[in-house]
């Protein structure tokens, strides 16, 4: 996996100079289009080596297609510094300085663009010793988000909270492994159940059961055999007292869905006891698996949704996926909104075969109001509607 990546596979070239000037650029995992309801962009790691004797002092980051020439995104000042975290050693994101026999890490997500690139060419620009130099790397852009899933999750809207920006988000959270660090939730969605005012909970906020989502069925996106499951991870009876969970419990209680080629969908969270399937077993598309819930490492109830390369919840690469349709209604512009004001609303549109973008606000299912059966018993009871469409 940590392999240094060469040009004739669609992977590495640094430019004539950079070997001599001591600094490579490595890419461990190939970038990956990112198809959402806003465009198509690339998301990867840079990995910038500073294999010299003498500091480096990283200046911009511009990403092209390699084909065209076009520029994909820029990086520099503050934008390239909330994209830089440590990588190995001695690495000082806020001053862009990477020390001698140590690397920074880019996370990078290009602009949005038109038609999907097919090689891309990542340029860091540095200073070392008080002269400029060039790294380059030149990768293929996979193209491999696989056949469009189905929905995960029944009717009402959903917020499909993520951001590849926050630093402590599924996109920047890598996990030990035996192959080594792993990030798999590189395109994980965290999905929050929402009533047309922005509520999230139809009682007391701090008590689980009252979440609009709590309980929800969660849904196998696609025909095939069940990999993994675990239920038996309790519960906190109130949201502030949740305890701070362990990489081996945060997932909760979950199940992992085979999809075939290499390729596993993992919900998270789920209600204890809730888990309607077995190890081996398999489902049709739409089967129930189990039910929205908040075990493990949660901040509320929710489905944590990815797909990767392995069976186990935090021990593969994340890979992209595609929804075969949902309904676009608006989104948050500031997450902090939610649970206390109604998201910004955009013209109501169908998307067909893409991913939610960060913090949209979806549905899944026909454009109608929920049943009574789609939200808990004391919801429907306080008029509180989890699937409102006003």
């Amino acid at each position: 996996m940590k392999a240094a990546l060469v040009l004739g596979l669609g992977l590495s070239a640094l430019s004539a100079h950079a070997p001599a000037q001591g600094i490579a650029l490595e890419s461990r995992f190939a970038p990956r289009l990112d198809r959402t309801d806003s465009g198509i962009s690339v998301r990867y790691e840079l990995h910038v080596v500073n294999r010299g004797k003498a500091e480096v002092e990283l200046r911009a980051l511009q990403v092209r297609d390699a084909a065209t020439g076009g520029t994909l995104l820029t990086l520099t000042g503050d934008r390239l510094r909330a994209a830089v975290a440590p990588g190995r050693g001695g690495c000082d994101p806020v001053r862009h300085l990477v020390s001698p026999g140590s690397e920074c890490l880019v996370y990078v997500d290009t602009d949005r663009v038109r038609a999907a690139p097919g090689m891309l060419r990542s340029s860091i620009t540095f200073l070392k010793d008080g002269s400029a130099g060039r790294a380059d790397l030149i990768q293929r852009a996979a193209d491999d988000a696989g056949p469009p899933l189905g929905p995960p999750l029944g009717a009402g809207l959903w917020v499909a909270v993520h951001h590849p920006d926050w630093p402590r988000g599924h996109r920047r959270v890598f996990y030990p492994s035996p192959r080594g660090e792993v990030l798999p939730g590189r395109f994980a969605i965290d999905f929050v159940k929402v009533a047309s005012t922005g509520a999230t909970s139809c009682g007391d906020p701090d008590r689980p059961s009252d979440a609009l989502g709590y309980g929800d069925p969660v849904l196998a996106v696609a025909a095939g055999r069940i990999a993994a499951t675990r239920n038996g991870i309790e519960e906190s009876r109130s949201i502030s007292a949740n305890r701070a969970h362990d990489a081996a419990t945060a997932p909760g209680n979950y199940v992992v869905l085979n999809l075939g080629g290499g390729k596993f969908a993992t919900y998270e969270h789920l209600r204890p006891g809730s888990i309607r399937v077995r190890a081996g077993q398999l489902v049709r598309r739409g089967a129930i698996l189990g039910e929205l819930g908040f075990t493990g490492d949660s901040t509320g109830p929710h489905l944590h949704f990815h797909v990767s390369d392995s069976a186990s919840p935090l021990g593969g690469e994340g890979l992209p996926f595609v929804f075969d349709r949902f309904s676009l209604w608006g989104d948050y512009p500031d997450i902090a909104h939610l649970g206390r004001a109604r998201w910004r609303s955009s013209p109501r549109r169908s998307v067909a075969s893409a991913r939610p973008g960060a913090n949209s606000v979806v549905s899944f299912a026909a454009l109608a109001p929920a049943t009574p059966e789609s939200q808990p018993a004391h919801c429907a009871a306080s008029g509180v509607s989890s699937g409102e469409m006003g």
